[in-house]
């Protein structure tokens, strides 16, 4: 019989020390207790910051919640990023129009035409009305925006 602390002489088999549970047990008690921020480990965990509905990230940015996952807002998703890709709108550092990347809007232009093709027969009247007219309005700005 083998002991498992001693590595494994098999190729490709993976050796695990025996105490390792111990130690992951250890950390997530030191890091449950409060503590100083120089107490802090300086390696970053694979467990995300606690959840907080006060509106306010971990981090001390602003983190709002947001709205229901539906298909209206992918649509609205999708059609902000074509709006921002075709210069519709302003940066908000310089005030200046967004730099045009007319291929980006045409790639979330397309997306919204697969996601139209893809759902057809299978939308409420009011999804289906809003993705075809929002696809139909960005195709025309491309358009305008790609004359020779």
């Amino acid at each position: 019989m083998s002991d498992p602390n001693q590595p494994s002489e098999e190729p490709g088999k993976i050796h695990i020390d025996s105490d390792w549970k111990e130690q992951v047990r250890a950390e997530k008690e030191k890091l449950a207790q409060p503590s100083a921020p120089e107490e802090l480990p300086t390696e970053p965990t694979s467990e995300p910051p606690p959840a907080d509905n006060s509106g306010e990230s971990a981090h001390g940015y602003e983190d709002p919640p947001l709205p229901p996952a539906s298909l209206m807002t992918l649509v609205s998703m999708l059609a902000t990023e074509s709006l921002m890709a075709l210069g519709q709108f302003r940066d908000p550092a310089t005030g200046q129009p967004m730099q045009q990347r007319l291929n980006t809007a045409r790639h979330l232009i397309d997306t919204l035409d697969v996601l139209q093709e893809k759902t057809k027969g299978n939308l409420q009247v009011e999804e289906a009305k809003m993705l075809e007219d929002t696809t139909h309005q960005l195709r025309m700005v491309y358009v305008e925006l790609n004359k020779p």
